[in-house]
């Protein structure tokens, strides 16, 4: 048997009949049900959240650690607060879409 022929046994293989072997079509059920698992799988783990990330630098260019960084929703006036790391960098996250600014 030839490596690729070892390779592609669970695709359904049909015979000089025509007819494919029972064992088979049951792995290509089986390969076809978890195609279809995985598919859905993917689709619940996508959201509807946003987030902002960022860098808050001085003058110099040098990195500002535990700045508070406020972000404001336009449409609601919604606002929060983080605070940056000791390198500077904050990430804003669980963000409902929209347009954003600096309060």
């Amino acid at each position: 048997m030839l490596y690729t022929e070892k390779l592609f046994t669970f695709l359904p293989v049909v015979h000089h009949a025509g007819i494919a072997s029972k064992r088979d079509r049951i792995c290509a059920s089986i390969l076809r049900f978890a195609i279809v698992l995985l598919v859905a799988c993917n689709l619940c783990g996508q959201s509807n959240r946003a987030v902002i990330v960022g860098n808050v630098l001085d003058q110099s260019g040098s990195a500002v650690p535990n700045a508070k960084v406020t972000v404001v929703k336009q449409a609601t006036n919604a606002s929060t607060t983080v605070t940056t790391s000791p390198e500077g960098q904050y990430t804003v996250t669980n963000l409902e879409p929209g347009v954003y600014r600096r309060p």
